[in-house]
């Protein structure tokens, strides 16, 4: 009987000691949930990426605990995205979260370089986290030789993939197509779009633009007469790669592969083009300049070395290839 009432003590001691723990995070949770957070003035919070709701623990130095709770009561419906965002003083949590909804409205720029390919692009817009990885290429890899290199702006908190694709592919049509391919048929336009992706690597253009439509020229007498046009740039595509990827040490590795874009095995073009050219590149292509050359290298330099015969282009080798 005793022990009995001694059981029933500690069972009502305890209760008492669950109840007051219970009533305390219920008090600090209301007191959470009720106190303004952001107090002073406003204040602009930054989520980088791999931040999500419950990083705001740190960001806005609030118990992660209560946070918790919180979150689990009222589940945001929407995706926290990487920007910056304006919270207004005397905000309270749901206020807050509320605010993450509207990100700063100001617009970036970013810049699709000459010579990328699809990967590149792919690859550039999931580092900035405006697209999950392979949208781009899964999706529109068909248009890839129209998405014009330039300088773009674009505002992440409004960002449409497709809007994206048809503003690139409407600076190809404004820029390129409606001025100097107007004359040509839809598969002259694509031979060029090739071979100009080739020149745009091949070509030393920064230091030496004349080197585009003489090298242009090269490559059209070889395909006119039936040779391999040996333009060791267009190895990689055929392994999905991105520029950086395409270096010499992998290009070396697989130079006599056998597939639809490796031009020392095949004759004529590849089958798509393998990076977007520039508007230089692919005027000067559709413009070459007639020369009586056959052959080219670049020594060490980055200078090129023309000749008319394999004599002279293997003379050039061992005097600027050592």
């Amino acid at each position: 009987m005793e022990k009995n009432k001694f059981l029933l003590k500690i069972i009502r001691y305890f209760s008492i000691i669950v109840a007051i723990f219970i009533a305390t995070i219920c008090f600090n949770y209301l007191n959470f949930i009720n106190s303004n957070i952001i107090t002073n003035q406003d204040y602009i919070l930054k989520i980088n990426p791999f931040d999500n709701f419950y990083s705001l623990s740190n960001k806005l130095n609030i118990k992660k605990f209560y946070l918790r709770i919180f979150l689990k009561l009222n589940k945001p419906n929407f995706v926290l995205q990487v920007w910056e965002y304006k919270i207004t003083k005397n905000s309270n949590i749901s206020n807050i979260i509320k605010q993450l909804q509207n990100p700063i409205n100001k617009d970036e720029s970013l810049t699709i370089l000459e010579w990328w390919n699809i990967f590149d692009i792919d690859d550039l817009l999931t580092n900035k986290w405006l697209i999950k990885k392979w949208d781009l290429k899964n999706n529109y890899q068909n248009y890839e030789w129209f998405l014009y290199p330039d300088t773009y702006n674009y505002n992440p908190s409004n960002f449409v993939l497709n809007n994206f694709v048809n503003k690139m592919i409407n600076n190809f049509e404004l820029l390129v197509k409606n001025k100097i391919l107007y004359k040509l048929n839809d598969k002259e336009i694509y031979n060029l779009l090739i071979l100009s992706s080739i020149v745009e690597k091949e070509a030393n253009i920064k230091d030496n633009p004349n080197e585009i439509s003489i090298i242009a020229w090269i490559l059209k007498k070889r395909l006119k007469e039936n040779w391999y046009i040996w333009a060791d740039i267009t190895v990689c595509y055929n392994y999905k790669l991105t520029s950086h990827e395409c270096d010499t040490k992998f290009i070396t590795s697989h130079i006599y592969d056998k597939n639809d874009y490796n031009t020392r095995t095949m004759y004529w073009l590849p089958k798509t083009p393998i990076w977007n050219p520039s508007y230089k590149t692919i005027s000067n292509t559709l413009n070459h300049k007639n020369s009586p050359y056959y052959y080219y290298l670049h020594d060490n330099n980055w200078k090129i070395h023309y000749a008319k015969n394999i004599e002279e282009h293997n003379s050039n080798k061992n005097r600027y290839l050592k």
